[in-house]
């Protein structure tokens, strides 16, 4: 949440043309995320005065520049005078994707293509580039690393630091040779340099800011310690801020008095992703789907234009972002995996675009795969585009995002397409009938179809016979133990778990991962429908069979106390100090990590249930839904399935990525994941825990057989057992904490239970 209250200005011209894109309502608010309420004292929604900015797009120019600027060896280090600033190698070896030869510092004009060296490392002499930032003059600051002797016969190597200063042709203006600076061979990775507008130099090590005066001489050092600086920009006003990433905070740095004007601060929202000068602004900056003009005056963001109307992939890959004088905007993306590419943006009003046709898409939390797939999508469509509509716009905090698109869909205002991961209580909303119905779409489709995904996926989004939603992805979750603890058979019975805690007197908790009294959660799932019928709306909470079971529970002993260490090593379940772990399985690395914990075979035995029934939890994300406000339904469901025909994103590790809703696409990544697509062992990686490499290996047949036998019996919870196992839970802790006896627990909750079923 912001430390301050952020004010939002937006150009409000051309409103009755954004009207017609997003055919959405309401009179403004007072306040971000709290205000007004209208003549009926209800809320009213903002997001017609929020997004008004989309009247005008940014029209783009793609060059691919991927030959030219190696994404190994290639970055921006700033735009001035129309001209874009990188630093590059000269050589690259693709097949082992490493970048060598020596460093070039070259200027670009994206116009023309025209490139020109201004400095390059230097082998005769023994000089190396680790740093340089653009000045308003085009000349160019230059921090390098020199050496003298052979290192390579004697060892004896005699190393410096120089700053220096050249022209926009490369002819030198000034040189410093520094032997002696407070930097260590962890910062030169990651040196950063930038100018204020009196030409006064700032280094940024991982520790320590060093300034220098406009002749290149060393004028203090800054501590940095105890700071997550991200970067650093001069501001509209000549001063240089540092950002800041655990406060969210732009800091400017007092020059003459060598520290941080702390006081001084500005917050910006936690999503942020870009910071560069800017002539009309102080900066700007640029969070996972908009551009925007920042204040650091009043702390206001201005949004100029979202990146996936103007078909840029994502923000995480932006690499340097330029203002050009005639107004157009220069981008230079660098994805790091071998794409690069730059972009001239030109502001064109709606109305004389090629495509105007738009669908709106609606978020409080774009992902990373959403805003790529629709700046793909955008790119490739001749009929409509697609525009997300991200609720967190201008810093709004994640829970004024979620209220404000909750309002919009509650009162038929919403956009043509939503995602469902952020909003909680679903089921108000389905029965309030705010989505479409996508089974019938499913049906008549020649792309995708029911059968293309998990039924179980799907199941945790069906409403009274009604598909609301399509997930992405899933995540499955158990309870397991070791096999000669819990037995090898999946599916157990709370008389099994008695057996188990009387069998191990000495162990000193039931899980390794979670409080004793996680097992009243765990049991009650199967267990709710013998005290609770949903149907007939009648709750038996205060019943003898449920307050000795509130009894059983209380006597159970709880040793358990948070240890990061021993729970992710998995030292309390080799030792049989703990029995059970609670395990989610978001990814395959799951599966790794579960053998690496146990370190001995294990059973998913899953949640105790009366007969045995094995049975484990399903969770999704990525559920889009097509709103039944939405004139446009037909356009939505061709994004729709297009969207879920693609490939999944490819992530660092394929270990670590999501397991796919669509099986096809979770049958390849599984083959994938077990060697059989062809991968290098070499190449798979691993993931620390606690200072243990966790090596990865190819997953085994009995763990893909695991997976399956998981899925089979997974189901979805729903928001009414999750609100009435909450109370349960809330009632429960009265007990657990020795305040209140099992039959005045059962009373109160068999009072609180009734009394929502009542309300349904």
């Amino acid at each position: 949440m912001l430390a301050r209250k952020v004010q939002i200005r937006i150009r409000v011209f051309a409103m009755a043309a954004l009207a017609g894109i997003l055919a959405l309502g309401g009179c403004g608010k007072e306040e971000l995320g709290n205000g007004p309420t209208g003549r009926s004292g209800s809320p009213e929604s903002d997001t017609e005065q929020l997004m008004a900015y989309k009247d005008i797009r940014y029209l783009p120019e793609f060059t691919d520049t991927s030959k030219k600027y190696d994404a190994f060896g290639s970055s921006g280090i700033g735009f001035v005078n129309d001209t874009f600033y990188l630093l590059k190698r000269q050589n690259t070896d693709r097949e082992a994707s490493i970048s060598a030869g020596g460093r070039q510092m070259a200027v670009c004009n994206p116009d023309t293509g025209e490139e020109k060296v201004l400095m390059e490392d230097d082998d005769g002499q023994k000089s190396r580039i680790h740093a340089a930032a653009p000045m308003e003059d085009g000349s160019v600051v230059v921090f390098l690393s020199v050496w003298e002797g052979n290192g390579e016969e004697t060892g004896d190597i005699d190393e410096s630091y120089r700053l220096c200063r050249v022209d926009s042709d490369g002819n030198g203006i000034f040189s410093r040779d520094y032997p002696k600076l407070p930097l260590t061979e962890t910062d030169m990775p990651n040196l950063k340099i930038t100018t204020d507008s009196q030409g006064r130099c700032y280094l940024m090590g991982r520790e320590d800011l060093l300034l220098f005066d406009d002749e290149g001489l060393h004028a203090g050092t800054v501590d940095l310690g105890g700071k997550r600086i991200l970067g650093a920009a001069c501001s509209g006003n000549g001063k240089v801020y540092l950002h800041e990433y655990d406060t969210n905070q732009l800091i400017p740095v007092d020059f003459e008095k060598t520290r941080l004007d702390m006081g001084a601060a500005c917050s910006v929202m936690r999503s942020m992703q870009v910071l560069v000068s800017s002539k009309k602004a102080d900066f700007l900056i640029c969070d996972e789907t908009t551009v925007y003009q920042f204040s650091c005056a009043d702390h206001s963001f201005t949004p100029l234009f979202d990146l996936q109307d103007s078909q840029i992939l994502n923000a995480y890959n932006l690499d340097t972002i330029g203002e050009m004088e005639d107004g157009r905007i220069f981008l230079f993306s660098n994805d790091k995996m071998g794409t690069t590419e730059m972009a001239i943006l030109t502001p064109t009003p709606l109305s004389e675009c090629p495509i105007q046709k738009t669908i709106t898409f609606g978020t409080a939390f774009p992902s990373r795969a959403l805003v790529e797939r629709v700046a793909k999508f955008n790119r490739q469509s001749e009929d409509f585009t697609v525009s997300i509509l991200n609720y967190s716009v201008g810093g709004r905090s994640y829970q004024q995002a979620c209220d404000a698109l909750r309002l919009d869909l509650s009162i038929g205002k919403g956009p043509d397409l939503c995602n469902l991961d952020t909003i909680g209580d679903t089921e108000s909303l389905y029965s309030a009938g705010c989505f479409a119905d996508l089974s019938p779409y499913l049906e008549a489709s020649v792309q995708i179809g029911r059968e293309d995904f998990f039924s179980q996926a799907l199941d945790a989004y069906t409403w009274q016979g009604k598909l609301m939603s399509i997930p992405e992805s899933f995540a499955l979750q158990t309870i397991a133990g070791r096999s000669d603890i819990v037995g090898e058979a999946m599916g157990w019975n709370m008389e099994d778990i008695k057996a188990v805690i009387r069998s191990h007197p000495d162990a000193e908790m039931l899980f390794d991962n979670m409080p004793a009294d996680y097992l009243f959660e765990a049991c009650i799932r199967n267990l709710l429908e013998e005290f609770v019928d949903l149907e007939g709306k009648k709750a038996d909470l205060d019943s003898a069979e449920y307050i000795d079971f509130l009894n059983f529970m209380n006597a159970l002993p709880d040793g358990y106390k948070e240890d990061y260490e021993a729970e992710e090593t998995g030292v309390r379940l080799q030792d049989e100090k703990a029995l059970l772990s609670l395990k989610t399985i978001y990814s395959f690395s799951d599966l790794e990590l579960m053998d690496f914990a146990f370190k001995a075979p294990y059973t998913c035995v899953g949640y105790p249930a009366s007969d045995r029934t094995p049975d484990c939890l399903i969770f999704c994300s990525g559920a889009n839904a097509i709103t039944a406000a939405s004139s446009e339904k037909e356009c939505a469901w061709k994004f729709m399935e297009w969207y879920y025909s693609q490939e999944p994103r490819k992530e660092y590790s394929l270990f670590m990525a999501p397991m796919p809703a669509r099986k096809e696409a979770f049958e390849q990544a599984l083959k994938e994941v077990a060697g059989e697509a062809g991968g290098r062992e070499e190449e798979l990686g691993g993931i620390y825990r606690n200072g243990s490499l966790v090596n990865f290996r190819w997953v085994t047949q009995e763990e893909a057989e695991l997976l399956y036998s998981l899925l089979e019996c997974a189901r979805p919870e729903t928001n009414s057992e999750q609100t009435i196992l909450e109370i349960m839970k809330e009632e429960a802790a009265c007990l657990f904490g020795g305040s209140k006896t099992a039959e005045a627990v059962a009373k109160i909750t068999q009072n609180r239970v009734q009394l929502y079923l009542d309300s349904k």
